[in-house]
Protein backbone atom coordinates (compact mmCIF):
# COMPACT_ATOMS: atom_id res chain seq x y z
CA UNK A 1 0.00 0.00 0.00
CA UNK A 2 2.86 2.41 0.59
CA UNK A 3 3.64 2.48 -3.11
CA UNK A 4 0.14 3.69 -3.91
CA UNK A 5 0.42 6.67 -1.59
CA UNK A 6 4.12 7.35 -2.09
CA UNK A 7 3.58 11.09 -2.51
CA UNK A 8 1.59 11.36 0.70
CA UNK A 9 3.74 9.24 2.97
CA UNK A 10 7.32 10.12 2.09
CA UNK A 11 7.02 13.91 2.55
CA UNK A 12 5.16 13.37 5.81
CA UNK A 13 7.83 10.98 7.06
CA UNK A 14 10.55 13.43 6.11
CA UNK A 15 8.77 16.20 7.98
CA UNK A 16 8.49 14.01 11.08
CA UNK A 17 12.12 12.96 10.92
CA UNK A 18 13.68 16.29 9.99
CA UNK A 19 15.93 15.97 13.02
CA UNK A 20 17.97 13.54 10.90
CA UNK A 21 17.33 10.59 13.19
CA UNK A 22 16.63 7.49 11.08
CA UNK A 23 15.31 5.69 14.16
CA UNK A 24 12.30 8.04 14.18
CA UNK A 25 11.55 7.21 10.57
CA UNK A 26 11.88 3.49 11.23
CA UNK A 27 9.59 3.72 14.25
CA UNK A 28 6.92 5.56 12.25
CA UNK A 29 7.28 3.07 9.41
CA UNK A 30 6.99 0.07 11.75
CA UNK A 31 3.91 1.40 13.55
CA UNK A 32 2.32 2.38 10.24
CA UNK A 33 2.84 -1.07 8.73
CA UNK A 34 1.46 -2.69 11.87
CA UNK A 35 -1.63 -0.48 11.72
CA UNK A 36 -2.21 -1.14 8.01
CA UNK A 37 -1.87 -4.89 8.42
CA UNK A 38 -4.16 -5.15 11.45
CA UNK A 39 -7.92 -5.24 11.53
CA UNK A 40 -9.55 -1.83 11.17
CA UNK A 41 -11.67 -2.27 14.29
CA UNK A 42 -8.54 -2.99 16.36
CA UNK A 43 -6.48 -0.10 14.96
CA UNK A 44 -7.07 2.34 17.83
CA UNK A 45 -6.07 -0.17 20.51
CA UNK A 46 -3.05 -1.20 18.43
CA UNK A 47 -1.93 2.44 18.16
CA UNK A 48 -2.46 2.89 21.92
CA UNK A 49 -0.06 0.01 22.57
CA UNK A 50 2.49 0.97 19.92
CA UNK A 51 2.62 4.70 20.68
CA UNK A 52 1.89 4.63 24.43
CA UNK A 53 2.72 8.18 25.62
CA UNK A 54 4.46 9.34 22.41
CA UNK A 55 1.80 11.76 21.16
CA UNK A 56 3.92 12.99 18.23
CA UNK A 57 4.35 9.43 16.95
CA UNK A 58 0.62 8.73 17.31
CA UNK A 59 -0.29 11.95 15.52
CA UNK A 60 2.13 11.23 12.67
CA UNK A 61 0.90 7.66 12.16
CA UNK A 62 -2.74 8.78 12.25
CA UNK A 63 -1.94 11.47 9.69
CA UNK A 64 -0.38 8.88 7.39
CA UNK A 65 -3.32 6.53 7.86
CA UNK A 66 -5.65 9.36 6.91
CA UNK A 67 -3.56 10.08 3.80
CA UNK A 68 -3.73 6.38 2.97
CA UNK A 69 -7.53 6.36 3.22
CA UNK A 70 -7.82 9.52 1.09
CA UNK A 71 -5.47 8.14 -1.56
CA UNK A 72 -7.31 4.82 -1.68
CA UNK A 73 -10.66 6.58 -1.92
CA UNK A 74 -9.40 8.89 -4.67
CA UNK A 75 -7.86 5.97 -6.54
CA UNK A 76 -11.03 3.90 -6.40
CA UNK A 77 -13.27 6.79 -7.38
CA UNK A 78 -11.21 7.79 -10.39
CA UNK A 79 -9.81 4.48 -11.57
CA UNK A 80 -12.43 3.98 -14.28
CA UNK A 81 -11.48 5.63 -17.57
CA UNK A 82 -13.80 8.46 -18.57
CA UNK A 83 -13.83 7.27 -22.19
CA UNK A 84 -14.75 3.90 -23.63
CA UNK A 85 -13.80 3.46 -27.28
CA UNK A 86 -16.12 1.46 -29.52
CA UNK A 87 -14.78 -0.93 -32.16
CA UNK A 88 -14.58 0.80 -35.52
CA UNK A 89 -13.65 4.17 -34.01
CA UNK A 90 -11.02 5.89 -36.15
CA UNK A 91 -8.27 7.73 -34.32
CA UNK A 92 -5.77 10.26 -35.63
CA UNK A 93 -2.88 8.88 -37.62
CA UNK A 94 -4.92 6.24 -39.40
CA UNK A 95 -5.61 3.90 -36.46
CA UNK A 96 -8.90 2.05 -36.20
CA UNK A 97 -9.92 0.50 -32.88
CA UNK A 98 -10.77 -3.18 -33.20
CA UNK A 99 -11.54 -4.40 -29.69
CA UNK A 100 -10.95 -3.98 -25.96
CA UNK A 101 -8.05 -6.18 -24.85
CA UNK A 102 -8.20 -5.53 -21.11
CA UNK A 103 -8.94 -3.04 -18.37
CA UNK A 104 -7.95 -2.40 -14.79
CA UNK A 105 -6.97 0.24 -12.30
CA UNK A 106 -4.45 1.81 -14.66
CA UNK A 107 -6.77 2.14 -17.65
CA UNK A 108 -8.08 0.31 -20.69
CA UNK A 109 -6.03 -1.24 -23.51
CA UNK A 110 -7.45 -1.61 -27.01
CA UNK A 111 -6.25 -3.47 -30.06
CA UNK A 112 -6.18 -1.22 -33.10
CA UNK A 113 -4.95 -1.42 -36.66
CA UNK A 114 -2.54 1.23 -37.89
CA UNK A 115 -3.30 1.46 -41.62
CA UNK A 116 -0.26 3.54 -42.66
CA UNK A 117 2.10 1.14 -40.87
CA UNK A 118 0.05 -1.93 -41.85
CA UNK A 119 0.25 -3.47 -38.39
CA UNK A 120 -1.67 -3.96 -35.17
CA UNK A 121 -0.99 -1.62 -32.27
CA UNK A 122 -2.13 -1.25 -28.67
CA UNK A 123 -3.86 1.92 -27.50
CA UNK A 124 -3.99 2.63 -23.78
CA UNK A 125 -6.55 4.99 -22.26
CA UNK A 126 -5.44 6.29 -18.87
CA UNK A 127 -7.81 7.00 -15.96
CA UNK A 128 -8.32 10.64 -15.01
CA UNK A 129 -6.17 10.47 -11.86
CA UNK A 130 -3.20 9.60 -14.08
CA UNK A 131 -3.94 11.74 -17.11
CA UNK A 132 -4.59 14.83 -14.96
CA UNK A 133 -1.27 14.46 -13.08
CA UNK A 134 1.52 16.24 -15.01
CA UNK A 135 4.19 14.36 -13.01
CA UNK A 136 2.96 11.07 -14.51
CA UNK A 137 2.92 12.23 -18.12
CA UNK A 138 5.97 12.40 -20.37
Amino acid sequence: MLAVIHRGIIPALLAFTDDGNPENWQQVKDVLHQALEGALEERSASLDRACSSDHALRQEVESLLCANNEARSSYLQSSAPAVTIKPGTKLGGGCEVQKLIGSGGMGEVYRAHDAPLKRHVAIKILPQFVSNDPDRLV
